[in-house]
């Protein structure tokens, strides 16, 4: 198996390759949400840490989930984004399986021209069950002072036999900048919804993850993001699904999340 030292040298080559691009405004309003385009010609690096239960499959598998995201802006309104991510095995601290994902995103509306912002993607991803997926996504957000509100929708459609034919997640987010460069919220996300209308739903059943998050910045330059969250089964086939894989009566979880971007 590959070890540990692999993320390092993920990372390594990643940030090699894209630091020379240019300068990066942080963009991201949440942990989960893709929204926001930075300046043209920008570009966004980051490094990306998720840990819990994991029986949220849109974040990774039981692990421990290493990225490297990284964002350019070819415009103020286009950017592409890519992911690269390794799954560890906490037991033995080895290497299981590693995904990535490209995606380009399209600011189709501005808060100042249209009084709320809308921007939609489309990409692809190989996930740590090596399952190529297809995905589109959309995202709906508005800025009231110092609050901010986001609600974006995303639909996968993953090319296996075992798996949905199109997997739907829902994420809402709202933050509130306490002080300067300190934001504090709530987030919520909501996966294979499909469950509620589709008795033969193939992964579990739906289920939400639901806690705070906080953002952290700091200038121009540092952007810190966490957010922790219980995993709650939301129809009965997926909390007896959960429960026969974590030992839990009620099938409930953790999900944490940490980010740490840098623009140079």
């Amino acid at each position: 198996m590959i070890r540990p030292r692999t993320i390092a040298v993920l990372s390594a080559v990643l940030g090699s390759t894209l630091v020379p691009l240019a300068h990066a405004q942080s963009s991201f309003t949440s942990v989960y949400q893709r929204d926001g385009f930075g300046t043209k010609g920008s570009v966004q690096l980051g490094w990306e840490s998720a840990f819990g239960t994991r029986e949220a499959r849109p974040f990774g598998e039981k692990g421990l989930e290493q990225g490297i995201r990284s964002r350019f802006s070819i415009s103020d309104t286009v950017a592409i984004e890519a992911w690269g991510g390794l799954l560890v095995d906490t037991s033995d601290t080895s290497v299981e399986a590693g995904a990535f994902s490209a995606e380009a995103q399209f600011g189709v509306l501005q808060q100042q021209d249209h009084r709320v912002n809308l921007s939609v993607g489309a990409g692809f991803l190989r996930d740590f069950q090596a399952v190529s997926i297809p995905l589109v996504r959309a995202c709906l957000s508005r800025r009231f002072g110092p609050m901010n509100v986001a609600v974006s929708g995303l639909a996968e459609v993953p090319l296996a036999e075992n798996r949905d034919p199109v997997d739907l997640i829902v994420e809402v987010a709202a933050a509130y900048e306490v002080s300067n460069g300190l934001h504090v919220g709530v987030e919520a996300v909501g996966e294979d919804l499909e469950a509620f209308w589709e008795p033969e739903e193939a992964e579990g059943g739906a289920k939400m993850v639901l806690g705070p998050s906080a953002r952290l910045a700091r200038g121009d330059h540092v952007d810190i993001r966490f957010h922790a969250g219980a995993v709650i089964p939301a129809t009965v086939e997926q909390a007896a699904s959960s429960a026969s894989s974590t030992g839990s009566a009620s099938g409930t979880g953790f999900l944490g999340r940490l980010t740490a971007g840098y623009t140079f």
